[in-house]
């Protein structure tokens, strides 16, 4: 099971779906490249390889959100049942705050938004701290639903990214709320294949629907925006995809532009698309297929 509710049920039956999507432009892509002539067995089976790792990526991504989601709702109804204090509430949290190498610490929250618990001891400094005007708390605690976050910087003073439910007692009672502090990166480089992890191969990123980068493969700080610093000057003209890649779930382009030297460089470049709880983060492939002498840039995309 995928998630946690019908939605992410449904949800993980599209996912499926655009990885076939994914594949089907991939093949449509080289196939133009094989009639202009461009196509040599190397690249052929680089770009299937490329766009088979994406696939892997997005369904590993999703399984690991989707566990952390799990875990976090879980939680919740613990607390729910146990009321979200003393020592029973931190072993809960405890168990939150230790489920997985990307999970970092985890709260429980009064009706007003005042962290009242938190795992591990080493952050009870920010306990009392008002957590209130996060804009992912605001819609929890007035829809009353579980959520999930972009990127912020936490009263812990990092940035991260939570994934917090509701916390109601067995009569249906709000009393609050539980957040699980992750980090983004360390989540998704255990996730992508080790050819986007700095190798050179090709290159990786995450990125959230508003271009703000959550992990790349070849040291993009995290908070960075896509179309202000894209891969770290390398690819300069990817930031001219930047509203495709942020408003399209799924696409296959090839694109040609000029690098920082001057030479024009050719990328296959695909993407898909990760979620949980309305919150979608693009994960993208590119990888070079030529180099030419001409500038300018060229974008020719199947979405």
């Amino acid at each position: 099971m995928i998630g946690t509710d019908t939605s992410d049920y449904r949800r993980a039956i599209v996912a499926l779906g655009i990885i076939a999507l994914v594949l089907l432009a991939g093949i449509l892509v080289i196939g133009e490249m094989a009639a202009a002539g461009e196509e040599n067995t190397g690249e052929t089976s680089a770009d299937y390889a490329m766009i088979h790792a994406l696939g892997t990526a997005q369904g590993t991504i999703q399984k690991d959100l989707a566990g952390m989601d799990r875990i976090v709702t879980n939680g919740a109804i613990e607390l729910g049942q146990r009321q979200p204090e003393g020592d029973r509430a931190l072993q809960i949290l405890s168990g939150m705050s230790n489920s997985g190498p990307a999970a970092i610490d985890a709260v429980t929250a009064d009706l007003n938004g005042t962290i009242t618990a938190i795992s591990p001891d080493q952050y009870k400094s920010v306990i009392g701290g008002d957590i209130s005007n996060q804009s992912h708390i605001r819609r929890l605690y007035e829809q009353k639903i579980p959520v999930m976050s972009g990127l912020f910087m936490t009263v812990e003073g990092f940035p991260a990214v939570a994934i917090a439910s509701p916390v109601f007692t067995p009569d249906g009672k709000f009393i609050g709320a539980t957040t699980l502090l992750f980090n983004p990166g360390t989540l998704i480089g255990r996730d992508l294949p080790p050819e986007t992890n700095g190798t050179g191969a090709r290159d990786a990123w995450v990125v959230q629907e508003d271009g703000t980068i959550l992990f790349a493969s070849d040291g993009e700080p995290a908070g960075d925006n896509l179309s202000g610093n894209p891969g770290s000057g390398k690819y300069p003209g990817l930031a001219s995809l930047a509203g495709n890649i942020t408003k399209e779930w799924q696409g296959d382009t090839i694109s040609t532009f000029t690098d920082p030297s001057g030479r024009a460089v050719t990328n296959h470049i695909v993407w898909t698309t990760v979620g949980i709880r309305g919150t979608e983060w693009r994960v993208v492939f590119s990888r070079e297929i030529k180099s030419t002498g001409s500038a300018g840039v060229m974008n020719e995309t199947i979405v």
